[in-house]
């Protein structure tokens, strides 16, 4: 399955901004941490256990550094690289919009012819956050061997819509709708939930075209009757990528 290039180049903007202003210590006290994770995972502990005593952990670290967590329900800090690279695209979008109409505070859609030699001319090189915002586009366009006017139009969609709104930007004819999913079966009852739902799965198995998905990793076993597990389907649409859960609800109704 291929990565989208929106969520490519989003990826490197972050990455980039993490690698290139972190840094982890060194010394005794990482190892520490290991054992007593690899401890806390002999137990059976859940992964919300672990963490929370991991979090302890480091606030007890002797050097005193402060304590980044970097949870995804409440992280303590944010990365400003990342953030100033987003808001500075988005003004690019907006300014692209304006371009195809401008009416009081009406503006029309992102266009893809040109949209890559406007962006060079908007971007000043000498800005950090513009500089990093060329550096990751030219990554893609270099190193990946993406179209810089289609990415940048896949950006610009993704950024102001949250979704691809030009149907070909993706070209021949490339699935570009994607859904991953978390379900469970309880007691004969379908359920969607977040990830932690897998915490207490069973081992894992990867299924294509199971209960109408067309990708699966779950828990499933013959003989018995609850499950859970992480579907994963892909479409040129919207309506096709969810028919499948129709699919997966009328197969478990009995």
């Amino acid at each position: 399955m291929k990565k989208k290039t929106a969520e490519l180049v989003l990826l490197i903007f972050c990455i980039t901004a993490l690698l290139s202003g972190s840094g982890i210590a060194e010394g005794a006290g990482i190892i520490t941490m290991q054992q007593e994770a690899e401890e806390q995972l002999q137990r059976e502990l859940g992964a919300f256990e672990i963490t929370a005593n991991q979090r302890e952990m480091a606030k007890a670290n002797e050097a005193g550094y402060p304590v980044l967590d970097a949870g995804r329900g409440n992280p303590n800090w944010i990365n400003t690289q990342a953030r100033y690279a987003f808001t500075r695209f988005s003004d690019f979008d907006t300014q692209e919009c304006e371009r195809d109409m401008s009416v009081g505070a009406m503006a029309g859609h992102a266009q893809k012819e040109g949209i890559g030699d406007r962006f060079d001319a908007a971007m000043n090189p000498e800005n950090s956050t513009a500089a990093f915002l060329i550096a990751a586009v030219d990554y893609c366009v270099a190193e990946l061997g993406l179209d810089k006017d289609s990415l940048l139009k896949e950006l610009a969609d993704v950024t102001l819509y949250g979704e691809f709104r030009d149907e070909n930007t993706a070209g021949g004819g490339e699935k570009i709708f994607c859904a991953y999913e978390n379900y469970k079966k309880t007691d004969g009852v379908i359920t969607s939930e977040g990830e932690h739902i897998m915490r207490n799965a069973k081992p894992l198995t990867y299924r294509e075209e199971f209960l109408g998905s067309m990708e699966t990793m779950t828990d499933y076993a013959d003989d018995e009757a609850d499950f859970r597990g992480i579907f994963i389907n892909w479409g040129e649409d919207k309506d096709e990528v969810l028919n499948w859960r129709n699919t997966l609800l009328h197969s478990q109704k009995d």
